[in-house]
């Protein structure tokens, strides 16, 4: 808020409109009590303005200053003449936040409501009176009071306070909304570089960390007494990606294969046939076996589906049964094939991957495989993980974070992936 001293020195000498809100009959009566001043036409503004001139009057005459004492009380002025109930109510009052709140909106809302400017002003003081009220007034400092000149003629004031407070207000949300903006991005980058320090350290700084053999022994102990198929064991890794990243997908085929694959085989040709009894294919046959599942008389129990280009056309009959199992070959997903030992190979125990949010999960074995055989499932994992991430095409990679093994009823530990 501004003092009276700092007014004065921004100032120096203010127009003559520029007084204390107060009434027409306040004001007659401050001029009649004031000491210095017998009546209200010696008072050196009333009389300037009766004479027809423009005068300049100090700050400190307009605030009646050297005539009238003046005590600080909150955040305004009050003279010490006011009766002793007006002060304690007004005290009262501003003892309290909304009571202060709501009585600078009163003198604010009351101050914008008489702002005038004289036609005998110019323009260019009227542009001077305009800024100097923005600043001055919007801080209830001090307004204008056409009450101490009645017979001055008065017109609109030539701007709104109202329109630029609201435009100020917008402006200052926009600016809070910028910094709010600001500062989640920040934040956001500060937890990004935290995490990607976390996901360097040593998996043994961690105080969950266990040796591979020692984490199955634990899994196995709480896998007693269920069966086989149900005790799976599950390798979690921790992705540290940037934002927009895509997510890291690929399969991996694992010495120790989880279940046994049962794939069916549509072909005609006599060599094929004989290339996938020595890869060990499930079913194998040609029109015969077409016909079987559109009766219903085969099963359709199987991983994988494979057939070879001369059966394409004779499949689409039975494409709504083969389909939504995921058994129908085609030429996109790459299962009509030429050498059906060569794809058998390579398909065999292999078991696609994809990154869901942060982690990517993979079952290993279970829990009746020997150690041997879950370290070298995790081996593989790791390196299919590792190849995952350099075929990544972002313009940073990610990082494979904190490792965890676990079983389907078991805890959780850390164990070295790297």
């Amino acid at each position: 808020m501004f003092s009276r001293i700092g007014l004065v020195r921004q100032l120096g000498s203010v127009p003559s409109m520029l007084v204390k809100p107060v009434s027409p009959m306040t004001a007659l009566r401050a001029s009649y009590k004031s000491p210095s001043l017998e009546s209200p036409t010696q008072s050196p503004i009333l009389s300037s303005l009766q004479q027809g001139s423009s005068p300049s009057t100090s700050i400190f005459s307009i605030f009646g200053l050297g005539q009238r004492r003046w005590k600080s009380r909150g955040n305004t002025f009050q003279p010490n003449t006011f009766k002793r109930k007006q002060r304690v109510g007004f005290l009262a009052r501003m003892r309290s936040r909304t009571g202060r709140k709501i009585i600078r909106r009163r003198r604010l809302k009351e101050s914008i409501e008489n702002i005038r400017i004289t036609k005998s002003v110019s323009k260019t003081q009227r542009g001077t009176f305009e800024i100097m009220s923005l600043r001055i007034f919007s801080k209830n400092a001090i307004s204008i009071a056409r009450s101490m000149c009645p017979a001055m003629t008065i017109r609109g004031f030539s701007s709104s306070i109202t329109k630029f407070d609201e435009v100020s207000k917008t402006a200052a949300e926009k600016k809070q909304r910028e910094k709010g903006r600001d500062l989640a991005k920040k934040d956001e980058q500060r937890k990004m570089a935290n995490r990607r320090i976390r996901a360097r350290e040593p998996a043994k700084n961690s105080p969950y960390f266990f040796e591979i053999a020692d984490a199955l022994r634990y899994l196995r102990a709480s896998e007693v007494g269920r069966s086989p198929n149900e005790a799976v064991i599950t390798i979690t890794t921790d992705i540290v990606a940037d934002k927009g990243a895509p997510a890291l997908a690929g399969s991996v085929k694992f010495p120790k294969a989880m279940k046994e694959t049962r794939t069916i085989f549509f072909t005609t040709e006599p060599e094929q046939i004989e290339a996938a009894k020595r890869v060990n294919v499930t079913t194998v046959g040609g029109i015969e076996l077409i016909e079987q599942i559109k009766n219903g008389e085969l099963e359709l129990d199987f991983d994988r589906g494979f057939a070879t280009a001369e059966l394409t056309k004779e499949l689409g009959s039975i494409a709504r049964k083969l389909g939504p199992k995921g058994l129908m070959p085609t030429v996109k997903k790459g299962t009509v094939v030429e050498d059906i030992e060569k794809t058998v190979n390579e398909v065999s125990g292999t078991i696609p991957f994809r990154q869901k949010g942060t982690f990517l999960s993979v079952a290993v074995g279970r829990c009746n495989f020997t150690d041997k055989e879950i370290i070298n499932n995790i081996v593989a994992l790791a390196h299919a993980f590792r190849e995952s991430v350099s075929n990544q095409k972002a313009k940073r990679n990610s990082i494979l974070g904190q490792t965890t093994i676990t079983s389907t009823h078991g805890p959780g530990m850390v164990i070295d992936f790297r």
